[in-house]
């Protein structure tokens, strides 16, 4: 998953990951678990809430993307200029590193996907997936059709979901060139852990709280102490998005392309805690969050904006894997994406 805002004003873009395996409340399946299976219980609005308890932000704006997404998103701008930031070949396609190197949507992801190879593991998988974000980004804010923005879309609706329109694009790309023009990351630290025999991403609060108040002063949100308080909304109210699912819409039995194979996911038992119930503040924020793994992409985008005089600006953040835009209508707009420190690698069904 991964989470973007933007802010005018700070002149900057963040762009936060969140590890797939984060053990958090998963809000309305009353249990704790993967941050990621959030999407599996409950598609966009329970990953929304989810992510919005977690870290205490509020989220307005989504895309969900799944691989061929990706993939034909990346095509549709005409590739991607990279610079690798390491030496590895993945599924016969081969980068290295320091060469600059025109890339379609297959290596773009193949370039995304790799983790085994990485000595810095899943962390250093989130690290490439932004740039390649940001390189998406990057691109689509080049564009200027409308006509072209309008293709664009239509080929996200054959195998993704969002519910930005070309005008929340164009008003993002119209009144945020500041902030789009220079990303920063930031990294959740957590630790592996196993629970009950499944490998889980374990966050400390502080490092929550740390988190959340990097977000939140790119959203201009008051700094909190605590996570006790959630300011987000109860009953999260996901825009209308196009009525279709994602393809390989099958979360647990997608086809994995790694050399392990994963044991087959054991839903767990609900337990009668209530779920704490997600507060909003009512603001105009853009905030995305993404959700990673080896076959789908998913990203859930939340706008937050402030007037200002004259320009309006939006904050973005994206969730699940891979790719990730989010807008907002103008105003004066803060950023703030931090991504997550991955755990130790474990290769158990659970840690793909």
């Amino acid at each position: 998953m991964l989470i973007v805002t933007v802010n005018e004003k700070l002149g900057k873009t963040t762009i936060v990951s969140i590890p797939r395996d984060s053990y958090t409340e998963i809000i309305g399946y009353g249990t704790n678990d993967k941050i990621n299976h959030a999407y599996a219980f409950g598609k966009e609005t329970m990953s929304i809430n989810s992510v919005q308890n977690m870290l205490n932000i509020p989220i307005d704006y989504y895309v969900t993307v799944d691989m061929g997404g990706l993939i034909g998103l990346v095509d549709a701008v005409g590739g991607l200029d990279i610079t690798p930031i390491l030496t590895f070949t993945y599924e016969d396609e081969s980068f290295t590193e320091g060469v600059d190197r025109h890339v379609d949507g297959e290596a773009a992801l193949r370039y995304a996907r790799m983790r085994y190879d990485d000595p810095e593991g899943d962390m250093g998988r989130q690290k490439r997936q932004q740039y390649v974000i940001q390189k998406l980004l990057e691109k689509l804010l080049n564009i200027t059709s409308v006509t072209r923005y309008e293709e664009i879309l239509k080929t996200l609706e054959k195998s993704d979901r969002t519910n930005f329109t070309i005008d929340k694009l164009l008003s993002i790309k119209n009144n945020y060139s500041n902030a789009l023009a220079n990303f920063e990351s930031d990294t959740i630290s957590g630790s592996g852990t196993m629970i009950d025999g499944i490998y889980y991403f374990v966050v400390p609060e502080e490092e929550k709280i740390r988190i959340s108040n990097v977000l939140r002063e790119s959203l201009e949100l008051e700094k909190v102490d605590t996570l006790k308080h959630i300011e987000t909304k109860e009953k999260q109210t996901v825009p209308d998005v196009k009525n279709h699912q994602p393809s390989n819409s099958s979360f647990y039995q997608e086809e994995i392309k790694d050399t392990y194979v994963e044991p087959a996911y054991v839903p767990p038992v609900k337990n009668t805690q209530k779920a704490a119930p997600v507060t909003p503040t009512q603001s105009n924020s853009t905030t995305a969050v993404q959700k990673n793994d080896d076959k789908k992409v998913e990203t859930t985008v939340s706008t937050q904006t402030t007037q200002p005089t004259t320009v309006a600006p939006t904050t973005v953040a994206p969730t699940r894997t891979q790719q990730n835009s989010a807008v907002t209508t103008p105003a004066t707009s803060n950023t703030t994406v931090a991504p997550k420190q991955a755990a130790p690698e474990v290769k158990n069904k659970n840690n793909q």
